[in-house]
């Protein structure tokens, strides 16, 4: 073989490699615009982080008629419901 065909099977091979391994998945939940009314802690059953891979970081809660909101996780309000969410899962 000459070396222009290894270097062009190389090249082939790791785009191969690539595409099976999902490197290029992009992240599931991600928050795009967030609310800022507030939510009764009573009314979220759970919660989760945004991927580290969104460009904007918060928490995704889950109220009881199972709606998604997401909310900034900086915010007093938000740090009460994930206690709260987290005491009651004890």
């Amino acid at each position: 073989m000459r070396t222009r065909d290894i270097v062009l099977l190389c090249f082939v091979t790791a785009a191969l490699l690539c595409g099976a391994t999902g490197i290029s998945v992009a992240p599931s939940s991600c928050c795009f615009d967030f609310t800022e009314d507030v939510v009764p802690k009573h009314r979220v059953t759970a919660y989760r982080m945004t991927d580290i891979r969104c460009a904007k970081s918060g928490i995704i809660l889950t109220t009881v008629k199972g709606k998604r909101l997401c909310v900034g996780k900086e915010k007093p309000w938000v740090q009460r419901i994930i206690r709260h969410v987290d005491e009651r899962n004890l």
